[in-house]
Protein backbone atom coordinates (compact mmCIF):
# COMPACT_ATOMS: atom_id res chain seq x y z
CA UNK A 1 0.00 0.00 0.00
CA UNK A 2 2.75 2.48 1.07
CA UNK A 3 4.65 1.53 -2.26
CA UNK A 4 1.50 2.74 -4.16
CA UNK A 5 0.82 5.71 -2.63
CA UNK A 6 4.56 6.93 -3.27
CA UNK A 7 4.49 5.81 -7.02
CA UNK A 8 1.19 7.79 -7.38
CA UNK A 9 2.47 10.48 -5.26
CA UNK A 10 5.68 10.50 -7.77
CA UNK A 11 3.33 10.33 -10.72
CA UNK A 12 1.92 13.25 -9.78
CA UNK A 13 4.59 15.37 -9.12
CA UNK A 14 6.28 14.32 -12.85
CA UNK A 15 3.08 15.36 -14.12
CA UNK A 16 3.24 18.38 -12.71
CA UNK A 17 6.84 19.26 -13.57
CA UNK A 18 7.28 17.96 -16.85
CA UNK A 19 3.82 17.88 -18.57
CA UNK A 20 4.08 19.56 -21.53
CA UNK A 21 7.82 20.46 -21.52
CA UNK A 22 6.94 23.71 -19.85
CA UNK A 23 7.15 25.08 -23.43
CA UNK A 24 4.63 26.41 -25.98
CA UNK A 25 3.33 23.59 -29.50
CA UNK A 26 5.88 25.16 -32.01
CA UNK A 27 8.85 25.74 -29.54
CA UNK A 28 10.39 21.95 -29.92
CA UNK A 29 12.51 23.09 -32.85
CA UNK A 30 12.95 25.96 -35.26
CA UNK A 31 10.02 27.01 -38.54
CA UNK A 32 10.03 25.16 -41.36
CA UNK A 33 11.90 26.91 -44.05
CA UNK A 34 8.72 26.22 -46.46
CA UNK A 35 5.69 26.29 -44.41
CA UNK A 36 6.67 28.37 -40.63
CA UNK A 37 6.08 27.51 -37.51
CA UNK A 38 1.97 26.22 -38.20
CA UNK A 39 3.49 22.09 -38.61
CA UNK A 40 5.74 22.68 -36.06
CA UNK A 41 2.70 23.26 -33.75
CA UNK A 42 0.73 20.50 -34.79
CA UNK A 43 3.88 17.82 -34.74
CA UNK A 44 4.42 19.12 -31.23
CA UNK A 45 0.27 19.03 -30.19
CA UNK A 46 0.76 15.20 -31.65
CA UNK A 47 4.07 14.02 -29.79
CA UNK A 48 2.12 15.69 -26.47
CA UNK A 49 -0.97 13.55 -27.01
CA UNK A 50 1.19 10.51 -27.10
CA UNK A 51 2.96 11.37 -24.62
CA UNK A 52 -0.01 11.96 -22.47
CA UNK A 53 -1.91 9.02 -23.42
CA UNK A 54 0.98 7.15 -21.83
CA UNK A 55 1.01 8.56 -18.65
CA UNK A 56 -2.79 8.49 -18.24
CA UNK A 57 -2.88 5.25 -18.55
CA UNK A 58 -0.13 4.64 -16.33
CA UNK A 59 -1.31 6.83 -13.72
CA UNK A 60 -5.06 5.36 -14.21
CA UNK A 61 -3.39 1.67 -13.16
CA UNK A 62 -2.81 3.16 -9.49
CA UNK A 63 -6.26 4.72 -9.44
CA UNK A 64 -5.56 8.38 -9.61
CA UNK A 65 -8.47 9.67 -11.02
CA UNK A 66 -7.55 12.91 -10.32
CA UNK A 67 -4.22 13.22 -11.22
CA UNK A 68 -5.79 11.85 -14.85
CA UNK A 69 -8.08 14.49 -15.22
CA UNK A 70 -5.67 17.28 -14.28
CA UNK A 71 -2.96 15.68 -17.35
CA UNK A 72 -5.72 15.84 -19.53
CA UNK A 73 -6.58 19.48 -18.52
CA UNK A 74 -2.77 20.62 -19.21
CA UNK A 75 -2.94 18.60 -22.06
CA UNK A 76 -6.00 20.47 -23.63
CA UNK A 77 -4.71 23.85 -22.23
CA UNK A 78 -1.32 23.08 -24.12
CA UNK A 79 -3.39 22.21 -27.24
CA UNK A 80 -5.71 24.74 -27.56
CA UNK A 81 -2.73 27.64 -26.92
CA UNK A 82 -0.98 25.58 -29.80
CA UNK A 83 -4.43 25.79 -32.54
CA UNK A 84 -4.29 29.57 -31.87
CA UNK A 85 -0.56 29.87 -32.70
CA UNK A 86 -1.15 27.56 -35.40
CA UNK A 87 -3.94 29.77 -36.62
CA UNK A 88 -1.78 32.89 -36.32
CA UNK A 89 1.37 32.33 -37.80
CA UNK A 90 0.31 30.25 -40.73
CA UNK A 91 -1.16 33.20 -42.67
CA UNK A 92 2.29 34.21 -42.43
CA UNK A 93 3.86 32.40 -44.90
CA UNK A 94 1.30 33.28 -47.80
CA UNK A 95 2.90 33.79 -50.79
CA UNK A 96 6.41 31.47 -50.30
CA UNK A 97 7.00 29.62 -53.13
CA UNK A 98 7.23 25.91 -52.93
CA UNK A 99 10.09 24.15 -54.18
CA UNK A 100 9.44 21.07 -56.22
CA UNK A 101 11.14 18.55 -58.69
CA UNK A 102 10.08 16.05 -61.23
CA UNK A 103 9.38 16.58 -64.74
CA UNK A 104 7.93 12.98 -65.93
CA UNK A 105 5.00 14.24 -68.10
CA UNK A 106 4.91 14.05 -71.84
CA UNK A 107 2.73 17.31 -72.13
CA UNK A 108 3.08 19.31 -69.29
CA UNK A 109 5.65 20.94 -67.30
CA UNK A 110 5.09 22.73 -64.08
CA UNK A 111 6.47 25.89 -63.35
CA UNK A 112 5.55 27.65 -60.16
CA UNK A 113 3.85 26.41 -56.82
CA UNK A 114 3.17 28.41 -54.40
CA UNK A 115 1.10 28.97 -50.93
CA UNK A 116 -2.10 30.68 -51.97
CA UNK A 117 -3.82 30.39 -48.33
CA UNK A 118 -4.15 28.96 -45.13
CA UNK A 119 -7.02 27.22 -43.55
CA UNK A 120 -7.92 26.64 -39.88
CA UNK A 121 -10.85 25.60 -37.62
CA UNK A 122 -10.49 24.31 -34.20
CA UNK A 123 -8.06 21.59 -34.23
CA UNK A 124 -7.04 21.69 -38.16
CA UNK A 125 -4.89 23.13 -40.25
CA UNK A 126 -4.52 23.38 -44.20
CA UNK A 127 -2.10 24.74 -46.79
CA UNK A 128 -3.98 25.63 -49.68
CA UNK A 129 -1.16 25.64 -52.80
CA UNK A 130 -1.53 26.60 -56.07
CA UNK A 131 0.01 24.55 -58.96
CA UNK A 132 0.88 26.33 -62.07
CA UNK A 133 1.43 23.65 -65.40
CA UNK A 134 2.40 24.90 -68.56
CA UNK A 135 2.55 22.82 -72.00
CA UNK A 136 5.32 21.19 -72.87
CA UNK A 137 4.16 21.17 -76.90
CA UNK A 138 0.84 21.58 -78.70
CA UNK A 139 -1.93 19.24 -77.75
CA UNK A 140 -5.52 19.29 -78.97
CA UNK A 141 -8.20 19.08 -76.12
CA UNK A 142 -11.11 16.46 -75.59
CA UNK A 143 -13.81 15.95 -73.08
CA UNK A 144 -13.02 12.88 -72.13
CA UNK A 145 -9.73 10.46 -72.57
CA UNK A 146 -12.07 7.81 -74.70
CA UNK A 147 -12.34 10.27 -76.93
CA UNK A 148 -8.46 11.34 -77.55
CA UNK A 149 -6.24 10.62 -80.33
CA UNK A 150 -2.86 10.02 -79.31
CA UNK A 151 -1.05 13.24 -77.97
CA UNK A 152 -4.24 14.42 -77.11
CA UNK A 153 -5.51 15.53 -73.17
CA UNK A 154 -9.03 15.12 -71.43
CA UNK A 155 -10.03 18.56 -69.99
CA UNK A 156 -12.60 15.61 -67.50
CA UNK A 157 -10.39 14.67 -64.22
CA UNK A 158 -8.87 11.86 -66.44
CA UNK A 159 -6.23 13.73 -66.59
CA UNK A 160 -4.23 13.98 -63.63
CA UNK A 161 -0.32 14.83 -62.32
CA UNK A 162 0.75 12.89 -59.61
CA UNK A 163 2.66 14.15 -56.60
CA UNK A 164 4.53 13.15 -53.23
CA UNK A 165 5.71 15.52 -50.21
CA UNK A 166 9.05 14.89 -48.71
CA UNK A 167 10.83 15.58 -45.95
CA UNK A 168 14.46 17.03 -45.97
CA UNK A 169 15.83 13.38 -46.33
CA UNK A 170 13.78 12.68 -49.02
CA UNK A 171 11.24 10.78 -46.67
CA UNK A 172 7.37 10.19 -47.24
CA UNK A 173 4.77 12.42 -45.91
CA UNK A 174 1.71 12.28 -48.14
CA UNK A 175 0.88 12.11 -51.30
CA UNK A 176 -2.15 13.54 -53.73
CA UNK A 177 -3.10 14.15 -57.89
CA UNK A 178 -4.92 16.93 -59.47
CA UNK A 179 -6.36 18.32 -62.84
CA UNK A 180 -3.69 20.75 -64.29
CA UNK A 181 -6.22 21.81 -67.01
CA UNK A 182 -8.66 22.76 -64.33
CA UNK A 183 -8.50 25.26 -61.51
CA UNK A 184 -11.25 23.30 -59.30
CA UNK A 185 -10.75 20.69 -56.87
CA UNK A 186 -10.49 16.70 -58.30
CA UNK A 187 -13.45 15.56 -58.76
CA UNK A 188 -15.48 18.82 -57.88
CA UNK A 189 -16.57 20.81 -61.11
CA UNK A 190 -14.07 21.46 -63.87
CA UNK A 191 -12.87 25.38 -64.19
CA UNK A 192 -10.98 25.19 -67.42
CA UNK A 193 -9.70 28.23 -69.47
CA UNK A 194 -10.39 25.75 -72.60
CA UNK A 195 -12.94 24.09 -74.74
CA UNK A 196 -12.91 20.75 -76.11
CA UNK A 197 -11.65 21.06 -79.87
CA UNK A 198 -9.22 23.57 -78.91
CA UNK A 199 -5.17 23.71 -78.80
CA UNK A 200 -3.24 24.69 -76.04
CA UNK A 201 0.25 25.97 -77.42
CA UNK A 202 3.28 25.27 -76.21
CA UNK A 203 4.76 27.57 -73.52
CA UNK A 204 0.89 28.52 -72.48
CA UNK A 205 -0.25 27.75 -68.59
CA UNK A 206 -3.08 25.05 -68.68
CA UNK A 207 -5.08 27.46 -66.07
CA UNK A 208 -3.92 31.10 -65.09
CA UNK A 209 -5.25 30.37 -61.80
CA UNK A 210 -3.57 27.73 -61.00
CA UNK A 211 -4.39 24.16 -59.78
CA UNK A 212 -5.26 23.23 -56.32
CA UNK A 213 -3.16 21.53 -53.86
CA UNK A 214 -4.19 20.80 -50.27
CA UNK A 215 -1.35 20.16 -47.46
CA UNK A 216 -3.37 18.74 -44.41
CA UNK A 217 -0.44 19.89 -41.95
CA UNK A 218 -3.47 18.55 -39.15
CA UNK A 219 -3.56 14.69 -40.28
CA UNK A 220 0.40 14.49 -41.57
CA UNK A 221 3.86 15.66 -39.75
CA UNK A 222 4.89 18.35 -42.09
CA UNK A 223 7.37 19.58 -39.47
CA UNK A 224 10.30 18.77 -41.48
CA UNK A 225 8.42 19.42 -45.09
CA UNK A 226 11.17 20.03 -47.92
CA UNK A 227 9.48 19.88 -51.05
CA UNK A 228 6.60 18.65 -53.78
CA UNK A 229 8.22 16.02 -56.31
CA UNK A 230 5.99 15.28 -59.23
CA UNK A 231 5.67 11.65 -60.33
CA UNK A 232 4.75 9.60 -63.60
CA UNK A 233 1.28 7.42 -63.14
CA UNK A 234 3.30 4.07 -62.56
CA UNK A 235 5.60 5.63 -60.30
CA UNK A 236 2.53 7.16 -57.88
CA UNK A 237 0.51 3.91 -58.20
CA UNK A 238 3.74 1.66 -56.76
CA UNK A 239 4.59 4.46 -54.18
CA UNK A 240 1.02 4.41 -53.45
CA UNK A 241 0.64 0.65 -52.62
CA UNK A 242 4.07 0.57 -50.69
CA UNK A 243 2.57 4.06 -48.89
CA UNK A 244 -1.04 2.59 -48.26
CA UNK A 245 -1.60 -1.09 -49.24
CA UNK A 246 -3.64 -0.31 -52.20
Amino acid sequence: MKRNLLKMAALAFAVSVVSCGGNEAGDSKGANDVLGVAPVVFADISAEREKMTEEVREIARDGSQEAVQKRMKEFDEYAAKGYERAAKEGPEVVGNDVPFTGDPYENFKVSEVKIEKYESSEKTGNFMLRVKVEAKKDFVLRQYKSECAPGEEALSDDTQLHWVALDSKDGFITMGSFNPLSSGYLFAKIKSDYQPGQTVKAGELCNQTGSPVVLSIHSSDFSDFAKLHFLSETDYQNIRRQAYGF
